[in-house]
């Protein structure tokens, strides 16, 4: 069996990298709840919205003239 040696991480790159890492997960989750709250909110207010929706035709239908032809 061959045995691997485990390499010893720098502890600069450590303590610099998981706070930034920490820091953008949680803005990212952040943003994430923000969208997820509206989406929530805006589909009970088209709910209530789609009670009082009237339907009317945007155009009129007009009789075709047909003539006869000889």
């Amino acid at each position: 069996m061959r045995v691997t040696k485990q390499r010893k991480r720098n502890p600069v790159i450590v303590a610099v990298l998981l706070p930034a890492i920490v820091f953008t997960w949680v803005i990212g989750w952040t943003l994430y709840w923000i969208g997820y709250q509206r989406e929530t909110k805006s589909n009970t207010q088209s709910i209530k919205q789609k009670d009082n929706i009237t339907l009317m035709p945007s155009f009129i239908l007009e009789k075709e003239h047909v003539t006869k032809s000889a």
